[in-house]
């Protein structure tokens, strides 16, 4: 599968959460994060007040500074964002190349079954190409 066609990118704006309390909990997740940049795009968006301002997150080129601690910090990130309550997201983590074993193991308890699937393919070996 072509890389480019794998969703990664996660937009607040698009992600069609069922119930105004599920972006809100999803949110409040975030504002706890160890990651400085997820904490000061959501203070932005709170000094604006916009409610459906879009944060977006290309979850294949986070915007860390590409140094020793990157590829950690990423891959704390995706074991975050593995046990999000949204199954987009978890779609994302699952297809990104930051994907470690421990995000993907959590995966493999995914209520979706395509995310299960994925998974267990990414941790067999069979594919890096999902």
């Amino acid at each position: 599968m072509n890389r480019e066609a794998l969703p990664t990118k996660l937009n607040l704006g698009t992600m069609g959460f069922k119930h105004p309390a599920d972006r809100s909990e999803f949110l409040k997740a975030l504002k706890k994060s160890h990651f400085k940049w997820i904490r000061d795009e959501l203070e932005n968006i709170e000094k604006r007040n916009v409610r459906y301002a879009a944060l977006t997150i290309d979850l294949n080129d986070p915007p860390f500074e590409k140094n020793t601690s990157f590829r950690g910090n990423v891959e704390r990130l995706m074991e975050t964002l593995a046990e999000a309550a949204d199954a987009e997201v978890r779609k994302s983590v699952v297809h990104s190349i930051y994907a470690n074993c421990k995000a993907l193991n959590i995966l493999l308890n995914d209520e979706e079954e395509s995310i299960r699937e994925i998974a267990k393919k990414r941790l067999s070996g069979l594919t890096n190409e999902v």
